[in-house]
């Protein structure tokens, strides 16, 4: 954990992603990029072209009124922490849409290891798509942190991977490059239909063991008079983690079934935990 890009919008509810960054960073030595989209409108000039990419202020002044704005911001969440600023820089950009803006700047011209950004209170899951935290979170290929507007940081001493147990190992080593620089145990979550149908691996393999890291499964039945989604809403008030994992990509993934189930059903999970969002790794297909 090398360096987390950090946007805001100077709103009161960015404040958690900010403070969730600045805490990890806290811990892990990590280098934090805070990061402010200037809107550009779009013109008659501008049809055809691809404006979203672009990276720089023509107006200088106008640059310099934003950094000096997105410093005073910062500073003062640091003040508010008690923690002194320290290992961080600051970016201004410009673009017709936030979202694609940071999905440009993060991936064309800086290696950043996540994205840590404030779910802005859409008080659901289902409904941080179509903003810019969940078009975030379904296009980046960089792990998406999204922290839920009313949380409070703390240390993170438990983190919950809900897997599907497809690419496990490929995916449980991304679950753990997060979790070793701040030495928290990681629990693996699996639903199924019926749990005799789990693979004997995953039970009679000693994984902690295997990577040297504190890891316990929780195979759960799965309630068949609820969605995937309440089923996981349930355990995880249980559980209580401090973070939950989830991988996505663009075919219906574990992930991304949670969210068609809510939207289908109206069902509203409450996002009370920071989520680390990854994205699946592609088999590559060697016919």
């Amino acid at each position: 954990m090398k360096r987390i890009l950090v946007p805001t919008d100077f709103s009161t509810n960015s404040i958690a992603g900010i403070q969730f960054a600045i805490h990890l960073a806290n811990i892990t030595s990590a280098e934090l990029e805070f990061i402010y989209v200037s809107y550009l409108h779009a013109s008659p000039y501008h049809v055809g072209h691809d404006i979203e990419e672009k990276t720089y202020i023509d107006n200088e002044k106008e640059k310099s009124t934003y950094l000096l704005k997105l410093e005073t911001f910062v500073s003062a969440i640091y003040g508010e922490m008690d923690l002194p600023p320290k290992n961080y820089t600051l970016q201004v950009i410009q673009g017709v849409r936030a979202d694609s803006a940071i999905l440009n700047y993060s991936e064309k011209h800086h290696q950043f290891d996540y994205i840590c950004i404030s779910s802005k209170g859409a008080g659901s899951i289902d409904r941080i798509f179509g903003t810019n935290t969940g078009n975030l979170v379904s296009k980046s290929i960089i792990p998406v942190i999204v922290v839920p507007q009313m949380f409070k940081v703390s240390d993170i001493t438990k983190i919950v991977y809900a897997s599907d147990l497809l690419d496990f190992e490929i995916e449980l080593k991304k679950v753990l490059a997060f979790a070793r620089p701040i030495r928290s145990p990681v629990e693996i979550l699996h639903f199924g239909p019926d749990i005799s149908l789990v693979p004997n691996e995953y039970i009679s393999q000693d994984y902690s063991k295997m990577y040297e890291y504190g890891l316990s499964f929780h195979f759960e039945k799965t309630n068949s008079l609820h969605t995937l989604l309440r089923n996981l809403r349930d355990k995880i008030t249980v559980m209580k983690p401090s973070l939950l994992v989830l991988f996505t990509k663009q075919d219906r993934s574990f992930f991304q079934k949670l969210f068609l189930f809510s939207v289908a059903e109206g069902l509203s999970f409450q996002a009370i935990v920071p989520m680390l969002i990854i994205n699946k790794t592609k088999k590559v297909d060697k016919n």
